[in-house]
């Protein structure tokens, strides 16, 4: 198992879903857990591009890289709650 932790305020899955909608992010309307589409290619929820963020590439390849393991990954956030933790498991 792998943990991440994220020391951010949450992700708020009725503004990702939004955006990802906004965005045209395929079958984002019908997912049953919203924090799955930040793993949806080139998706962003950044206002803007910055060094850091914005740019809508990497946790699909992460996804994909786990995928190729074997592995599963589990999201849980509660939203304006930090730290908000990420778990790898394989």
């Amino acid at each position: 198992m792998i943990r991440v932790r994220d020391d951010g305020q949450g992700m708020d899955p009725d503004a990702i879903r939004a955006k990802a909608i906004a965005r045209g992010v395929a079958g984002a309307q019908g997912i049953d857990d919203p924090l799955q589409l930040i793993f949806a290619a080139g998706f962003s929820t950044a206002s803007q591009v910055t060094d850091l963020s914005g740019r809508g590439v990497g946790m699909d390849v992460v996804k994909d890289r786990v995928d190729d393991l074997r592995g599963h990954i589990r999201i849980e956030s509660i939203p304006g709650r930090a730290p908000a933790s990420r778990s790898l498991c394989r």
